[in-house]
């Protein structure tokens, strides 16, 4: 059997950043995680990434796989005799080879809701909402718009606060609106679409942005449909 070529993204301080080449025999519905795993096991033990539930619950493991953001546990590897390019996710800081530091990510998505209150009570979520975001930072990587604007809230921080502000009432359903509203938030998103095809939840995120907007503009602004 064929190996599997596998192209890895390294870097560290020392030696900066380069491309390492490993061929590895995949195992029968081998994924990427598995072929990280065997490198270290077997061919590199230097090589650094993260992995945790290997289920695709913890959103640890995301990569980007031939230049798409994927959960390394989910992604299928290449048949025998293909390559494959694994990175580490754009739009963060890379530590160590696949190993970004999250604290971008988690800065926005946090910053929706800095006193961690969560919801005042209030009313059921949309549909725009429904599912649960595991914070992987994939849509973050996607977005075109978070690489050329550094305090962008991004894709997942937005969604998640239009879950809280559909699940407020009152004046604390606007307060947070405006603050969604406000210098590099909801308006910060173009449209592009980059993270809709990578949630590996498959989030409604660009929905989710486009019923702030119109919330906002309704609420905040006082516009109406046609005004």
């Amino acid at each position: 059997m064929k190996p599997v070529q596998v192209l890895v993204s390294r870097f560290d301080l020392a030696k900066g950043e380069h491309e390492a080449r490993y061929e590895v025999a995949p195992g029968q519905q081998a994924s990427i995680l598995d072929l990280l795993r065997s490198i270290v096991e077997g061919n590199d033990p230097t090589l650094s990434f993260r992995s945790s539930c290997r289920v695709g619950m913890c959103g640890t493991c995301a990569v980007v796989v031939d230049g798409r953001e994927a959960l390394a546990c989910q992604t299928a590897a290449p048949p025998p005799g293909h390559t494959v390019r694994v990175g580490p996710l754009r739009n963060l800081p890379v530590i160590k080879d696949l190993v970004v530091d999250p604290a971008p990510f988690f800065d926005r998505y946090i910053g929706v809701d800095p006193a961690g209150s969560g919801p005042a009570s209030g009313q059921p979520a949309g549909p725009e909402t429904t599912g649960d975001c595991i914070t992987c930072g994939a849509c973050l990587s996607a977005c075109t718009m978070a690489a050329i604007n550094k305090e962008y809230l991004g894709p997942a921080a937005l969604f998640r606060g239009l879950r809280l502000v559909e699940e407020a009432t009152g004046a604390e359903a606007e307060t947070r609106l405006r603050e969604l509203a406000d210098g590099d938030g909801l308006y910060g998103c173009r449209g592009h679409l980059d993270c809709l095809s990578v949630c590996p939840k498959e989030l409604a995120l660009p929905q989710a942005i486009s019923r702030l907007k119109r919330m906002a503009a309704r609420r905040v602004w006082g516009l109406r449909a046609g005004s």
